[in-house]
């Protein structure tokens, strides 16, 4: 609608030029197991995997690279998130207490793409870029210019606080967007944004105060 455009018009943008999929199904509430989902084409994450997704990409001449939040990648998920991935950098979001989010990354992770971008040249590519703040929302301590930037939209304070850091990734999406049309890859550059598993801002009673327990 006119509200969601105007509060976060690139990903609107970006939506509405778009094929996009009315249904997604997560196999789990948590982040590393449903990403799992996202390089196997797979829900369940336990069993064998003749090929990912990335060793796919790579294998047809793709230089490939990932930009994934350290706490993504704890135990199991660095082997399986990375295989196919030429290199990839590891953003630090809990730099004080392991999986607790203690800063704010978007900015950081456009800047890593736009950099991974500088090095790739003439080449092929596939880039994953992974933005984390709004998995981070309870933790965060988020700014009154941020809250200022963007209204609640009708979900009180924790809405509030997700929305403000979803409209600060809004804002490096389109950096990393505009920078593609800069290069002039705009238009040969495939576009895929998604989530890997909703979340809970104290709509239903009967859930967590965020994600992680049920996958409802």
């Amino acid at each position: 609608d006119g509200a969601a455009r105007a509060a976060f018009p690139h990903l609107s943008a970006l939506l509405g030029s778009a094929v996009w999929f009315e249904h997604g199904f997560a196999p789990a509430a948590g982040t590393d197991i449903s990403l799992t989902t996202f390089v196997t084409g797979r829900w369940n994450p336990f069993q064998s995997i003749t090929t990912t997704l990335p060793e796919a990409l790579a294998a047809g001449g793709r230089l490939t690279h990932a930009i994934l939040p350290r706490e993504v990648l704890r135990y199991v998920p660095e082997t399986l998130l990375t295989r196919g991935m030429a290199s990839f950098d590891r953003v630090v979001t809990d730099g004080t207490r392991r999986d607790i989010g203690d800063r704010i990354t978007a900015g950081a992770t456009t800047d890593r793409a736009i950099a991974f971008l500088d090095r790739v040249g003439g080449n092929r590519f596939a880039l994953w870029t992974h933005y984390f703040d709004v998995h981070e929302h309870l933790q965060l301590d988020v700014s009154k210019e941020m809250l200022a930037a963007v209204d609640d939209g009708g979900r009180g304070e924790v809405g509030h606080e997700y929305r403000a850091l979803l409209r600060n990734i809004d804002s490096e999406v389109g950096r990393l967007l505009f920078d593609l049309e800069r290069r002039g890859l705009a238009e040969r550059t495939v576009v895929v944004l998604f989530s890997d598993h909703g979340e809970s801002l104290k709509e239903d009673p009967r859930l967590p105060d965020n994600h992680g327990l049920v996958v409802y």
